[in-house]
């Protein structure tokens, strides 16, 4: 019934001449490994549609994307978000100038798995840790284009929340959360209408393209867990923690302001892809948070991801595309990184396998691996996509985490320990 209506909503559209839709519903199935917790949810049933419009004129452009998924089984996965709502126009005699407004879904990247400097955007992240869903930031921006370059300006007016699972999510913390919290100095209360900042400078070669930017913004990849309401507890007589929250709880996830410095550029050579992304990451406003751990705040960091991609083209037709990446976190004492990153010194190896018939059906296989002295951790990867007849596509993968806890507050991949997952779905494409 769910697929008519959307079927009949979109073809209303189709009378007008200059609109564009598409999009797909999907079956997903998940199951994860039995963890004999009764109030986890260990399978998931759901549907899922995207719906996107387009429409285009000779100098304004309008473009809206919609997401949606309902579970049967696991209710704590339905969401509905917006992922672009976009208008823009084009300025000046030789339409040289952008400006946009509208929620954007944002790609600053040139890495496919360990990302660091796509970071622009709040995600979801109940689903692949390495390939999460974004949703739509509200931006105002202005674009200069030149013929092998461009410059662009942003303006943030407020913050979309991360959606982080919670206790019965299988991809969760392990404890329910509470609403995010935007820290601000010398306010008492969250603030997500904070006015952020960035610019963005491209530049596109003969030999690769570089992307250059700075932002003013609060990091949502690294939230703090805990309160900033707590007593120290330095006797140990108040409660069993290095510090003891007012109310009781310590599952709050706290958001800072930070200054981002970041690039990334990207350099075909023959068979060879290089890419590489740098971030450093300054935060401008900071406080103290009681966790688990004591006090904690939140410290400046960097990261870089390198990696290599090389394709073969076989004599039987077809493709072999192998990637080698590598991320890493540096300007953190050890044990800090992995508390605060799930990537802060790994490597990932993959293959692809593309038949290139009608179907595009290939194959993935990878490991993620930390490369870290005494810490055995790892993520083994299955995949297999391929179209089927009327517009259907199958989709396949397996993943296997191979870590184990090494203490009460488990930190990097330790948090999905035994989280093994397979997921099939169906995609009907339109």
């Amino acid at each position: 019934m769910m697929v008519k209506v959307l079927l009949t909503f979109l073809i209303s559209f189709s009378v007008y001449s200059n609109i564009q839709t598409s999009g797909n519903v999907n079956l997903e199935n998940r199951y994860f490994n039995n963890d004999d917790i009764d109030n986890s949810n260990d399978q998931g049933l759901a549907f899922s549609s995207k719906l996107q419009i387009k429409k285009q004129s000779e100098r304004v452009n309008y473009v809206a994307s919609v997401k949606t998924r309902v579970d049967s089984i696991d209710s704590t996965r339905n969401i509905t978000f917006i992922e672009k709502l976009m208008a823009e126009i084009y300025l000046g005699k030789d339409e040289s100038w952008l400006l946009s407004a509208g929620l954007e879904r944002f790609n600053w990247r040139a890495t496919e798995v360990f990302s660091v400097t796509d970071v622009v955007n709040s995600r979801n992240y109940d689903g692949a840790i390495e390939e999460t869903e974004k949703f739509g930031e509200p931006v105002v921006s202005l674009k200069k284009i030149w013929d092998s370059s461009s410059l662009a300006l942003f303006y943030f007016p407020k913050t979309i929340e991360n959606y982080i699972p919670g206790e019965a999510s299988r991809l969760g913390v392990g404890v329910s959360v509470q609403d995010s919290f935007f820290y601000e100095s010398g306010e008492s209360n969250s603030n997500r209408n904070v006015g952020q900042f960035g610019a963005k400078y491209d530049i596109f070669l003969d030999w690769g393209d570089i992307s250059l930017f700075v932002l003013e913004h609060y990091d949502r990849q690294s939230p703090i867990f805990g309160n900033k309401d707590y007593v120290v507890n330095s006797t140990g007589a108040l409660c069993r923690l290095p510090v003891c929250p007012i109310d009781g709880t310590l599952n709050t996830p706290y958001y800072f302001l930070t200054q981002d410095i970041g690039g990334y550029i990207t350099i075909p050579w023959q068979d060879y892809i290089f890419k590489g992304e740098f971030l450093s990451r300054s935060y401008e406003d900071v406080g103290v948070i009681g966790t688990l751990n004591g006090e904690e705040r939140p410290e400046d960091s960097t990261q870089v991801t390198a990696g290599l991609e090389y394709l073969k083209s076989l004599e039987s037709g077809k493709d072999l595309r192998l990637v080698l990446e590598y991320s890493g976190v540096y300007s953190l004492a050890s044990e800090l990184k992995r508390r605060r990153f799930i990537f802060q010194n790994d490597l990932y190896v993959g293959a692809q396998y593309l038949l290139n018939n009608q179907k595009e059906t290939q194959f993935d296989l990878g490991i993620i691996t930390d490369l870290t002295s005494g810490v055995d951790e790892s993520i083994y990867l299955l995949g297999l996509e391929s179209r089927l007849n009327g517009g259907w596509k199958i989709n396949f993968s397996f993943r296997y985490i191979d870590s184990k806890a090494t203490t009460s507050y488990p930190q990097g991949l330790e948090i999905f320990e035994d989280d093994h997952q397979a997921q099939l779905s169906f995609a009907y494409y339109f």
